[in-house]
């Protein structure tokens, strides 16, 4: 896959974590990348963990949704090919928070 279908691959999986904060992703991303199937059934599962804080459990359930919803692009993809991709969307997310916690003072 050439990297600009990555990229593209990405932003449309990043659009679909509205909230999903970087850090849950690559922890996500880190366990269960290889394994979408353990990965999904892991996410969900997370998702409806009581002991999980609310923020947690709903970066949870978006992962899940993101990652069903483009599930066979994902699995088309060797190995290293996801990987890459996760880390596009890992990029994609910090630039999004950088842009939410920016003031309008300092944008320029």
């Amino acid at each position: 896959m050439r990297e600009c279908e990555e990229v593209r691959l990405a932003q449309a999986l990043a659009e679909k974590l509205n909230s999903v904060k970087r850090n849950d992703w690559l922890r996500w991303a880190r366990m269960w990348g290889g394994d979408l199937e353990a990965g999904l059934r892991w996410a969900r599962e997370m998702g409806r963990d009581p002991n999980l804080s609310e923020s947690t459990r709903r970066a949870m359930e978006q992962i899940a949704r993101g990652v069903m919803a483009l599930r066979e692009d994902l699995e088309r993809l060797s190995p290293l090919e996801r990987l890459r991709v996760f880390g596009w969307v890992a990029r994609l997310l910090r630039i999004r928070e950088r842009e939410n916690f920016s003031t309008p003072a300092r944008r320029r």
